[in-house]
């Protein structure tokens, strides 16, 4: 993993893009690779502002295809730079998930769908069902009655948060392993 400082935003968000990509199609079975299982931890600092960071932690592998998910990744990662190894283990490829919640994506996938509205009086909060069903200078909701009211954002309440919308960067990578057992894996 390289620490690259500063990226201008703009290729930092094209390079997400297109980094982005689905679990590898080989894989079968979800393995978490957590921070927890961490045995060993190596930074090297190099002249520019770069350093190459090898975080090995052990995690059971089935027999077979499984797709790695490593999460508590560093905040200034180089996707393009990742590589995996996996003792005794055949490495497919590695994807880059980027976080997608935000509000603005939390906002366009509620629309035309069930949401609550935060009312204040006498210190008091009630909370009315309704539907989002326009965005404009504020978030139009319709209620029960038929009636359409203009609210904030801070007064919308989101009954669930939608699967595809992450709070955590996510590092994918497909392996093979020919047997079940712990392995040490090294995510550089």
């Amino acid at each position: 993993m390289a620490l690259r400082t500063p990226v201008l935003p703009a290729f930092a968000a094209a390079l997400a893009v297109c980094l982005t990509a689905s679990p590898p199609a080989a894989a079968a079975e979800p393995v978490a690779v957590l921070s927890a299982t961490r045995s060993a931890l190596a930074v090297t600092v190099y002249q520019g502002g770069f350093a190459l960071v090898r975080d090995t932690r052990r995690a059971g592998l089935p027999a077979g295809a499984s797709t790695l998910t490593y999460t508590d990744l560093i905040a200034g990662l180089d996707p393009a730079t990742l590589d995996l190894a996996a003792s005794d283990a055949q490495v497919g490829d590695i994807a880059w998930q980027p976080a997608t919640l935000s509000a603005e994506a939390l906002i366009r996938r509620a629309l035309g769908g069930p949401v609550q509205v935060i009312d204040w009086s006498d210190d008091n909060a009630t909370r009315r069902p309704g539907t989002l069903v326009a965005i404009t200078d504020s978030y139009l909701v319709r209620f029960a009655d038929g009636s359409v009211e203009a609210v904030d954002f801070s007064q919308l309440v989101f009954p669930t948060l939608p699967a595809d919308l992450t709070t955590e960067t996510l590092a994918l990578a497909g392996v093979t392993a020919p047997a079940a057992g712990m392995r040490d894996l090294t995510l550089s």
